[in-house]
């Protein structure tokens, strides 16, 4: 018992300077809205690429493609965040943000325009570009976590934000019971701008 309640005021010595800082409440925003945008291409881009004229085979093969777009994207970001410290400059990383949300607008603004009138190449080359922005942007949450953190708590922040970017995966997937294509790229193209703002 002793032990437990040492474990928890350990804890909560960790937490405490965390609730007084924006960039953590920043995260975890990202993180739901992040969470929303990445869940969409894992349970339903086979779905719409079927439905924009790929076989069944190719859209799991192509939907496959989405999450390889973090081996393009998370060393990208890797590599400009050394030649930005290279060059001394500390903030220069947080200009990923907005450039990986603007391929995340365009793309899900051109899905909304066109829904299920677009070309499957098209539909491809949006889900790829949409892929290396997304996941760009979910690998940059882990470096802004451990930085936050430091060196006391860095894994309890990636984990309490990890674990709240669920809730956006909760409303994708009510909502998307709802709602038919045009409407759930509407809802995303919104989230997506949310990250700009």
């Amino acid at each position: 018992l002793k032990t437990t309640e040492r474990s928890q005021s350990k804890l909560s010595q960790l937490m405490r300077p965390l609730y007084s800082e924006p960039m953590f409440y920043f995260i975890i925003l990202m993180n739901v809205e992040t969470s929303m945008m990445r869940e969409f291409f894992n349970m339903f881009s086979a779905a719409y690429l079927e439905s924009v004229g790929a076989s069944p085979s190719s859209s799991a093969l192509i939907s496959g493609l989405f999450p390889l777009m973090g081996a393009i994207s998370a060393p990208l970001n890797g590599a400009w965040i050394d030649w930005m410290l290279k060059r001394g400059n500390t903030t220069g990383r947080y200009v990923l943000f907005p450039a990986q949300s603007i391929l995340c607008t365009v793309a899900f603004v051109l899905f909304y325009g066109y829904d299920t009138h677009i070309e499957l190449h098209m539909a491809i080359a949006l889900t790829l570009i949409a892929g290396i922005g997304i996941l760009g942007m979910y690998a940059m949450m882990y470096v802004l976590s451990m930085d936050l953190g430091g060196h006391s708590s860095p894994t309890i922040v990636a984990g309490i934000a990890d674990s709240v970017g669920l809730i956006g995966t909760m409303i994708l997937s009510l909502v998307s019971s709802f709602v038919n294509w045009k409407h759930l790229f509407l809802m995303l193209s919104v989230v997506a701008v949310s990250n700009l703002v």
